[in-house]
């Protein structure tokens, strides 16, 4: 690899190789090297390549309409793969900038070569900043590599603002507080002058647990005080926002009644609570109570600074103390089962981090019609007899239902009646003479002669047949036995059954994931053990609102030739 930023050879901390485990921590030693920025930046950048095995990366900012290159770390063989390669990437990164999403393209040159585009927001209102890595993906997704990018990339716009060595930093930096939750609280406590902190963990966007509270020895979360912990927790969580009491009118912190009556509850003057986000789905989340009130503005400033690398250090504690109360629990494991267990974990969780995997969405999925046949009343009528009802398969010709016939019949027997009349008067009228009258006995003998066409059709369409094969979605007219239909009167709505259409709702977060073309396998609630295999072959350009949530839609045609999956059935893709 051939390193192209700048760096100087002044003595620095031991940075040892690229471990996933202990990222956040090894983050956090360099940046509280002593050293100058350039040096960790280079540091940071060998670190990016090392974990993706990339063939290289870019660092890029963006001040106004210009893009530069800060830092970049290329190896030989890239350096082959495009005579401006520096520049085709930085066009990647500007688009990537301007949309503020991370975006996966192709080198012009080699069309093999992946350029992972992770742009993040600077510390001063109008920078921003992209971390670019090449990388030869094959069929892999690339979407397991942004959980690892997105937070190097907030760590290199930090770095690259000349983030100095801060109390908190130092703090994250100790090796120890990586798997010792009883540590990190400590340490967090002194380092906030806070009299209590209580710790929580969300998963999968799951409620809050709590898992820490710093002036409890043993946790009990059926306590009063324990849910009240929990509620603040969920509030923060939802709002989005840091809360604090009492509410300080200078600072655009939100204020909350339940920490309010967290706050008095445990005898305390001012609180606050806040997430974490870091990488992944998990959230950490921290309520922090003092005896005194005073201004705590530029501890919360600190906190979200640095909340991509508590996030990872707190998440990883709070697993391992769940792992470890869950040995101690145990009956006990012998040594040879422990340092088995542990291989086994090193293994996968390198396996994890080092080698790509399916990134996979679980929308829910809904089957839907491909089409709507409608049968309506051609003439008004009366219903006889109705032979289907909702749910029901027909087939092709099917009968539906009949309409009354016979005053159609009695319409018939008299037209037929008063044709004869209209004829013997025209042939009276032809006999003396008076043409005039026999023309117009004439025309009326054609007028009941076309009513009686009319009514000879009407006739032959009493019965009311399926236009298609399909099941019946609305049309329960049994209960309208003998009453009266309409012309133009929609009597069932039919829905062929092969192949229907499968309709998923995708979320805001996730639509920049899903493409046309994509595999899709889909399961339904009715047939648990069953599974459907298609691709998505229409993703809708905007969003609608369903069942009260803002979804986009991917919609794809399954075949269903024993007609199982019907209009109505829900699942998961």
């Amino acid at each position: 690899m051939q390193s192209h930023s700048p760096s100087q050879d002044s003595p620095t901390k031991r940075i040892e190789p690229p471990d996933p485990a202990r990222l956040a921590e090894q983050i956090c030693i360099i940046l509280t090297d002593e050293t100058d920025p350039h040096r960790k930046l280079d540091l940071l950048l060998h670190q990016t390549v090392g974990l993706v095995n990339a063939a290289g990366a870019f660092f890029f900012g963006k001040q106004g309409d210009k893009v530069r290159s800060i830092g970049q770390l290329i190896s030989k063989q890239a350096l082959n793969w495009s005579d401006n390669l520096a520049d085709e990437c930085g066009e990647i990164a500007s688009r990537a900038m301007e949309e503020r999403k991370a975006s996966l393209a192709p080198l012009r040159a080699n069309k093999s070569v992946s350029v992972i585009s992770c742009p993040v927001p600077g510390r001063a209102e109008g920078d921003y900043f992209c971390l670019s890595v090449l990388a030869i993906l094959g069929d892999h997704a690339a979407e397991p590599y942004l959980i690892v990018l997105q937070l190097l990339a907030a760590t290199l716009a930090q770095t690259n603002g000349e983030v100095g060595p801060s109390p908190l930093l130092e703090l994250l930096a100790q090796p120890r507080h990586s798997s010792d939750l009883q540590s990190i609280g400590s340490g967090l406590r002194q380092w906030a002058d806070c009299d209590i902190v209580a710790i929580g963990l969300s998963e999968r966007q799951g409620a809050p647990r709590l898992s820490h509270v710093s002036d409890v020895a043993s946790l009990d979360r059926k306590t009063h005080r324990s849910r009240l912990y929990q509620k603040v927790m969920s509030e923060v969580q939802r709002r989005e926002v840091p809360l604090v009491w009492p509410q300080d009118s200078e600072t655009e912190k939100e204020s909350s009644l339940l920490l309010k009556e967290l706050v008095q509850d445990t005898g305390m003057q001012q609180g606050c609570a806040l997430s974490l986000t870091g990488t992944g789905s998990a959230t950490v989340t921290l309520v922090m109570l003092w005896q005194k009130q005073d201004d705590r503005s530029s501890a919360l400033a600190e906190l979200h600074d640095y909340h991509n690398l508590l996030a990872p250090l707190f998440i990883q504690a709070l697993r391992n103390e769940r792992h470890a109360g869950a040995r101690d629990g145990a009956t006990g494991f012998s040594t040879i089962r422990k340092a088995i267990t542990a291989v086994v974990l090193a293994v996968f969780f390198g396996w994890f981090f080092y080698y790509p995997m399916a990134f996979n969405l679980h929308p829910e999925a809904l089957v839907k019609p491909v089409q709507l046949r409608y049968v309506v009343a051609k003439f008004d009528g009366l219903i006889k007899e109705v032979y289907v009802e909702p749910g029901d398969k027909v087939e092709l010709g099917g009968d539906l239902a009949s309409l009354d016939g016979r005053e159609i019949a009695l319409e018939l027997s008299s037209l037929e009646a008063d044709s004869t009349k209209a004829l013997k008067m025209r042939d009276n009228h032809h006999v003396k003479g008076d043409v005039a009258a026999a023309q117009i006995a004439q025309l009326e003998y054609q007028r009941l002669q076309e009513r009686a066409a009319l009514l000879t059709i009407r006739q032959s369409q009493l019965e009311i047949i399926s236009p298609t094969g399909g099941i019946v979605l609305s049309g329960d007219i049994k209960r309208r036995t003998g009453g009266p239909v309409s012309r133009g009167q929609v009597l069932f709505e039919i829905a062929p059954l092969d192949p229907v259409l499968v309709q998923m709702g995708i979320s805001d977060q996730d639509i920049g994931h899903v493409r046309e073309g994509q595999e899709v396998t889909v399961r339904f609630d009715a047939f648990p053990g069953r599974a459907w295999a298609g691709s998505v072959e229409k993703v809708s350009p905007s969003s609608q609102l369903i069942d009260g949530r803002n979804l986009f839609t991917a919609t794809f045609e399954l075949e269903n030739e024993d007609g199982a999956l019907q209009p109505g059935m829900r699942g998961d893709g």
